[in-house]
């Protein structure tokens, strides 16, 4: 089942519509302006991107 590396990409816009809505301050640290979620909840988030888009978690 050939699977083309495209294929393992998020869509484009998906890394604009993340920044613009914050996710990626939830990786930040706290004295950058960011949420510093600990490993746990990381993961969490990985997980819950995933179950939408597998390329995104």
């Amino acid at each position: 089942h050939g699977i083309d590396a495209g294929d393992a990409r998020p869509r484009c816009g998906t890394d604009a519509d993340f920044r613009d809505a914050g996710f990626y301050r939830a990786l930040q640290p706290a004295r950058y302006g960011g949420i510093e979620l600990d490993y746990g909840a990381q993961t969490a988030f990985a997980r819950e991107l995933g179950r939408g888009c597998a390329s995104s978690g």
